[in-house]
């Protein structure tokens, strides 16, 4: 199993914004593509004002043609041309690829 993570540092005093945005995102990537499920999360701890999304597949090829899918449709483009851009902290994003052990 093939983990994507994603994250992004959020804004003092924008969470529900955030949040709202977050849920957004993770909807419309599963519509374009329903072979994935990506899900929200917020940090705690430590991580508290970073929001997550992630999603599992089964190899490195599933992740690969199910990224292409979804970033080549023309509503994901138009969905970050229309980004809000007093939500996130500006070059917070991260991304991580991870491999289950077993």
């Amino acid at each position: 199993m093939i983990r994507l993570q994603r994250s992004r540092k959020i804004k003092r005093h924008k969470k529900p914004n955030a949040l709202a945005y977050a849920q957004e995102i993770a909807r419309l990537a599963n519509t374009i593509d329903s072979s994935v499920e990506f899900k929200v999360f917020i940090g705690l701890f430590c991580s508290v004002e970073t929001v997550f999304w992630i999603g599992d597949f089964e190899g490195l090829a599933s992740l690969e043609i199910a990224l292409q899918k979804i970033e080549s449709d023309p509503r994901w483009k138009d969905f970050f041309e229309k980004t809000p851009n007093d939500i996130f902290v500006e070059g917070s994003a991260k991304e991580s690829v991870m491999q289950h052990v077993s």
